[in-house]
């Protein structure tokens, strides 16, 4: 059996929720598990601006929760969960910005550790879920220039990581202390995911789409920053096959995923690769960069590419490429159609 319809199979029908689910990731995550003939639910905050309005993303979901997890009692979100009685949960609402982190340290706080924890207390309760896969990031090591892998040291030098790795320590004592045995929790730890319709406040795609679609000027804070770049459906597969497995082998696992296609390019190259494609020059200029932010961030995924066989296909150029496309196609158009077709090329092109 193919690795598309192997996943295919594990997925379809199966009830699942996804926090977080009208941002970047989440709407994409809705897409592609539709895809899987997955019965998707979401909860978030709010709609977001980006693929979730652009694309209509709401209407591939059985149902839409806009809840406040920083106001949500715990009870409250108990019985949300089990009203949907899903059986997978992907985890992805966050606060996931350091220069909102920085502004707003207590919301980022409590939203990436007390939100998972309420989750997690939720998921415990609900006795439909079997697997929750949990987002965290790849800024969470303590040497983040390292080669690092799952069980390298963890740390942090500002708030937005601090977040992440305040979460991954409640996660740990949560599984330690409370988990119930028929509940895997997974943490998927990703690089700098890149695609279409990402419009995250203060985010390099975000700028450049803006700046391609508009001819503004871009600021770069840091240009020769090295970051693991990821396309959005090589994260998202590596996020499918890591709850597939804890949810197959009744395990709670971590896994890095990291593209080594992608993982040696600068700030600068995708900034001027996206100027190139989008045929719409626009002005460049380097603001002196005033948060802390380190140059270079790696992290090793051989993990996920053994026991997953998880591998990342798509080339930082052929995603800069797909992502011009979609952004043009959706200047003009709101069909989901084009979105759920590259989910489709996508899966093809694994199985090649």
């Amino acid at each position: 059996m193919s690795n598309s319809k192997k996943i295919s199979s594990h997925f379809s029908n199966k009830k699942i929720l996804i926090t977080g689910n009208t941002g970047f990731k989440g709407s994409w995550l809705s897409i592609f598990l539709k895809s899987l003939d997955s019965h998707v639910y979401g909860l978030s905050d709010k709609p977001y601006d980006g693929i979730f309005k652009l694309a209509n993303v709401s209407d591939v979901l059985v149902d839409q929760k806009y809840i406040d997890l920083n106001k949500i009692t715990e009870d409250e979100l108990a019985k949300t969960l089990s009203e949907i009685s899903p059986e997978i949960i992907f985890h992805f609402s966050a606060q996931s910005l350091v220069p909102i982190a920085i502004k707003k340290p207590l919301e980022t706080l409590s939203t990436n550790i007390i939100g998972t924890y309420k989750i997690l207390q939720a998921a415990n309760k609900c006795e439909s879920a079997n697997t929750i896969t949990i987002a965290t990031t790849d800024k969470v090591y303590k040497y983040p220039s390292n080669d690092n892998k799952e069980d390298d040291h963890l740390g942090s030098f500002e708030y937005y990581s601090a977040s992440k790795v305040g979460q991954e320590s409640v996660v740990d004592a949560f599984i330690n202390v409370e988990k119930r045995q028929n509940l895997n929790v997974t943490k998927v730890r990703s690089g700098n995911v890149i695609g279409g319709g990402d419009r995250a406040e203060s985010r390099l795609m975000t700028d450049l789409i803006n700046a391609g679609h508009n001819k503004n000027t871009i600021n770069l804070r840091n240009p020769l920053s090295i970051r693991p770049w990821t396309y959005i459906l090589d994260s998202l597969y590596g996020y499918i096959q890591a709850t597939n497995y804890s949810y197959t082998e009744a395990k709670s696992e971590i896994f890095n995923l990291n593209s080594e296609l992608d993982n040696e390019y600068t700030v600068e190259y995708i900034t001027k690769k996206y100027c190139e494609l989008s045929n719409n020059a626009f002005d460049v200029e380097v603001t002196p960069n005033e948060l802390k932010e380190v140059n270079e961030l790696r992290i090793n995924s051989q993990k996920a590419i053994n026991q997953l066989g998880w591998r990342a296909i798509i080339g930082v150029d052929n995603a800069l490429e797909k992502i011009k496309n979609w952004e043009n196609f959706y200047r003009n158009s709101s069909d989901i159609n084009y979105s759920f077709d590259e989910v489709s090329d996508y899966l093809k092109e694994l199985d090649e």
